[in-house]
């Protein structure tokens, strides 16, 4: 028995402990400390948003599957009034390329290259790393027949014709792939993409860019703030690999949402086994 009485003993000092710990309002109202509930209670509101934040980003997801799944529409069909739908709106461009103008975006894995064959260039080298950084190529691309749609009025776009190596930036190492006259080719609308925080964007060279900036390319060339993003099809031997869309949309609510539960299940019970009982504790005692 006194092993038992010696356990509820130092039970009652963990009690008076925490009943004081608590605050000496303990025993007559919820005292100072009993502010600790707003962590459980803001956790569990975070894990809830996270729940609809989940459901908006699939719905995201599935809309953009549908809009890359659909058949190309000539671009000149596309409202470009609702910049919100126009991300990977996939179209058909015809008209001509304006070589002389072509722009680059550095350090870019191929998509795919398995789908570069190794005789695609006749480089100088006699090699090329498929699996080494490259570049994408931009060229300036002259409609047939303009776009006339609200505030964009024009015959000039961007076209993103694929993935070279860095060796053959040189256009004369490459130039069975510089198409001329007058091509069709299928691809999707893209935006800019984000720029990244504390980064700079300087370049050895005016015409090279480290991300895809659609409008400063587009003043730079004088062209349309459109970009197209040429498809597989569209590679044409000693020529851009196209096909390096990448449809990347993050979806990490799941985890967001066990985390914030977590929160608030540890925290909820941090309050309630040392603060909630400690006050029942000092009430029983008259702390």
């Amino acid at each position: 028995m006194s092993g038992v009485r010696l356990l509820h003993r130092l039970r009652s000092l963990q009690n008076l402990k925490w009943a004081r710990f608590a605050g000496s309002e303990g025993a007559s109202g919820y005292g100072k400390h009993h502010i600790v509930i707003i962590f459980p209670i803001t956790a569990a509101g975070l894990a809830v948003w996270q729940v609809f934040r989940r459901q908006e980003k699939l719905n995201i997801i599935q809309d953009i599957n549908e809009r890359v799944g659909k058949d190309p529409i000539p671009i000149q069909k596309v409202d470009f009034n609702d910049a919100r739908l126009l991300e990977y709106i996939n179209v058909t461009i015809k008209g001509r390329f304006v070589h002389e103008e072509e722009m680059f975006i550095e350090n870019r894995q191929p998509v795919d290259p398995s789908k570069a064959p190794s005789n695609q260039w006749k480089l100088a080298q006699g090699t090329r790393q498929l699996n080494d950084p490259g570049i994408q190529v931009v060229t300036p691309f002259i409609l047939e027949t303009p776009i006339d749609s609200g505030s964009v009025k024009g015959r000039k776009i961007l076209v993103n014709r694929g993935w070279i190596p860095k060796g053959a930036r040189d256009p004369t190492k490459r130039a069975a792939g510089q198409v001329s006259g007058t091509v069709t080719i299928s691809g999707l609308i893209r935006k800019s993409d984000r720029k990244i925080l504390f980064i700079s964007e300087e370049t050895p060279q005016p015409h090279w860019f480290l991300r895809r900036n659609v409008e400063a390319m587009s003043e730079m060339r004088g062209a349309l703030p459109v970009l197209v993003e040429a498809d597989y099809s569209s590679t044409v031997p000693e020529g851009p690999v196209g096909g390096q869309t990448r449809v990347t949309v993050y979806n990490k609510h799941n985890e967001y949402i066990a985390t914030w539960a977590g929160m608030s299940i540890a925290t909820g019970y941090m309050w309630y086994e040392y603060i909630y009982k400690a006050r029942s504790f000092s009430r029983r005692f008259r702390f």
